[in-house]
């Protein structure tokens, strides 16, 4: 007799188990790699696995079997999209949009079902057959998704397309530039070079016309420490990926449009430029030893990592997002906020001792997930619960917690200030600077000026031994290092002209100047 395996074998609990995971990365895979597929296939089967073969002590036939796993996949995996869209949700002043209010069905789902398949005597072979085709069909679906963005963008991130080294968008001048520096005499007294990215720190005006909160204080101090803060700066990109690789290469990054396509999504390429990043190149040159503070999207090939999580989440994105969507997301949430809290106080703790540690001249590069959400801390450093139901964002209580975060990240950052320049020997360099603005309200679609405003207006301070009277309010990340190099180890690099570029998410490489339009606002 001619067996049809495909409609006979009961697979379809292994195939529903792996579909959220191809889906998941099938929706994010421009900032995924295949790699981080390897782990949580592995987990889920696992998992899958065990309970297939614990089930079948209980109800004996295979088909049975089959429905009940399949059951309790499709409850695991579909409790997180279905609190997303409840969560926070009230009934008049009753919240009912809570996990406890959500669990209790999913319980009687589960039980009722369960119940239902071990007295019934069907032996589900049909259903057996439909359950294996709409498996295979889910699957299918993802591998063609995942197909056609690889055809789209140029692969699935695993090669880095040529890109022409002088195509840059700003003077004609700087196709010249060279990485290199001229010698500086004595190498002992390099300065050590600390460069910390508060991610999604406010400009100032931002600060207090979006979100009322006078942030006068913090840079007040940083006035009468000998920091030169720029006044009117704003970020060259509104997104991470396109601005922090942009400050470390000393460029634009616009040529990425030429390499990419304009409809392309991939944020992996920009992501890897900061691996062998032109100013890592530079301070390893001239022998220092560099450091970096873990951040999983921005890998720096430095001699040191510091604060590195255990996390699995914190080391593989996609586990991060997984964890969000099932059903065990409220257990799985706090342990990876407790491992973001962990870290976050770790950055702040290890910054002031490395000069200690490390004798050779040492470049930081620090990017400190902080003001930016989760917001885990009071403004004291108290540990407080971040936000948890999606309907709050852009609320005041969001607000609220923003401002907490960094009113703690004002005095953290003030204590390795202090620390700093009263024990080295020779003064360093610090550079602290926001990759961008808030985003409190902001249509990423159709952006009005305001908002624009808010997202580019970011936080830029420099203390330099030498060259503090090179810089200007308006100077904008990119030119940071140029400075820095020229006025203190007698670089050759002509400043770039200050340019603003929005682009959303959905087209990243989709560049608008609107460096007149910020720069008219500013004027007003």
């Amino acid at each position: 007799m001619k067996i049809n395996f495909a409609k006979s074998i009961v697979f379809h609990p292994f195939l529903f188990a792996i579909f959220p995971v191809i889906s998941t990365y099938s929706i994010n895979m421009q900032e995924l790699l295949p790699i981080h597929l390897l782990q949580p296939l592995l987990i889920i089967l696992v998992f899958t696995t065990i309970i297939f073969f614990i089930t079948k002590i209980i109800f004996k036939k295979w088909s049975k079997v089959g429905v009940v796993v399949s059951l309790i996949i499709s409850l695991i995996f579909s409790y997180g999209h279905i609190y997303s869209q409840i969560s926070g949700l009230t009934l008049g002043d009753f919240l009912i949009g809570r996990h406890v209010f959500l669990i209790i069905p999913y319980i009687i789902v589960f039980f009722s079902g369960s119940y239902y398949i071990f007295k019934t005597k069907n032996k589900f072979e049909n259903i057996t057959k439909i359950l294996n085709a709409i498996a295979i069909t889910l699957i299918l679906i993802s591998i063609i998704n995942i197909t056609t963005y690889a055809i789209e963008n140029n692969g699935l991130g695993l090669t880095i397309p040529e890109i022409a080294e002088n195509v840059v968008v700003s003077s004609s001048t700087d196709i010249q530039d060279k990485i290199i520096i001229s010698s500086v005499d004595n190498f002992e007294n390099f300065p050590d070079v600390y460069f910390l990215i508060l991610d999604g720190y406010g400009g100032t005006s931002s600060l207090k016309k979006d979100l009322n909160y006078d942030n006068s204080k913090f840079i007040e101090m940083l006035n009468k420490k000998g920091f030169f803060v720029a006044s009117d700066s704003h970020s060259n990109y509104p997104q991470s990926f396109l601005s922090i690789p942009s400050t470390m290469n000393m460029e634009y990054l616009n040529y990425l449009k030429d390499a990419l396509g304009e409809e392309s999504k991939d944020q992996l390429t920009a992501m890897s430029l900061m691996k062998d990043s032109k100013v890592m190149e530079i301070f390893e040159s001239k022998g220092y030893t560099t450091v970096n503070f873990l951040t999983s999207d921005f890998q720096v090939n430095a001699d040191y990592l510091l604060c590195e999580s255990q996390s699995i989440f914190e080391a593989n994105e996609l586990m991060s997002t997984l964890s969000k969507i099932n059903i065990f997301q409220y257990v799985l949430s706090w342990i990876e906020l407790e491992n973001v809290r962990e870290q976050q106080e770790c950055y702040f703790s290890e910054l002031p001792e490395i000069h200690k540690k490390i004798q050779e001249p040492v470049f930081v590069y620090a990017h400190i997930m902080v003001p930016h959400p989760p917001n885990l801390f009071g403004p004291n450093g108290e540990h407080v619960m971040p936000r948890i139901y999606y309907n709050e964002w852009g609320t005041q209580e969001d607000k609220d917690r923003y401002l907490d975060t960094l009113q703690y990240t004002n005095l953290r950052i003030e204590e390795f200030i202090e620390k700093v320049l009263n024990e080295t020997d020779h003064q360093p360099i610090i550079i602290i600077e926001s990759d961008h603005g808030t985003d409190f309200g902001v249509d990423w679609n159709e952006p009005t000026n305001e908002m624009l405003k808010q997202r580019f207006s970011n936080l830029n301070a420099y203390y330099m031994p030498e060259g503090q009277e090179m810089l200007y309010d308006t100077i904008t990340p990119v030119n940071s290092f140029r400075i820095m190099f020229n006025s203190n180890f007698n670089g050759n690099f002509e400043l770039l002209e200050d340019k603003v570029y929005w682009s959303n998410y959905d087209k990243p490489y989709k560049f608008e100047d609107i460096t007149e339009l910020v720069n008219q606002k500013n004027e007003e």
